[in-house]
């Protein structure tokens, strides 16, 4: 198995490697149940992008 440069994985699923982070006032911050649910959301469509991806890789590889 390869090892793969990350800055490339991130622009192969299309996520930014220099993530910033917004500064909310402390009453405006998310319950840990909605933090729970986007990361959920995040992660399913993280794992759509790399599904997508290792499938137009597979393509490119016959």
């Amino acid at each position: 198995m390869s090892s793969m440069n990350p800055t490339i994985a991130g622009q192969v699923l299309g996520v930014s490697t220099n993530a910033s982070c917004e500064i909310k006032p402390a009453n405006d911050q998310p319950t840990r149940e909605e933090m729970l649910e986007k990361l959920k959301a995040d992660a399913a469509a993280l794992l759509r992008r790399l599904e997508s991806a290792s499938a137009d890789i597979d393509l490119g590889n016959r």
